[in-house]
């Protein structure tokens, strides 16, 4: 596996993966220590002017 680009949220493992030639963002990944546990691939990204849906209730809350 080749190194990507991407930013570290402080420390915790929480990464988002760069595209060079795009400038988008096409994953998140998340990682304890070296070893890859979590992976997210972004289908789509974009502007807008709406605002986001709020979840009826908030899950194991």
């Amino acid at each position: 596996m080749r190194p990507t680009p991407g930013f570290e949220l402080s420390g915790s493992g929480r990464r988002i993966v760069i595209d060079e030639t795009s400038g988008r963002l096409p994953a998140a990944e998340e990682r304890d220590g070296r070893a890859l546990t979590s992976w997210t691939a972004l289908t789509e990204s974009g502007w807008t002017d709406a605002r986001p849906a709020l979840p009826i209730r908030i899950i194991g809350g």
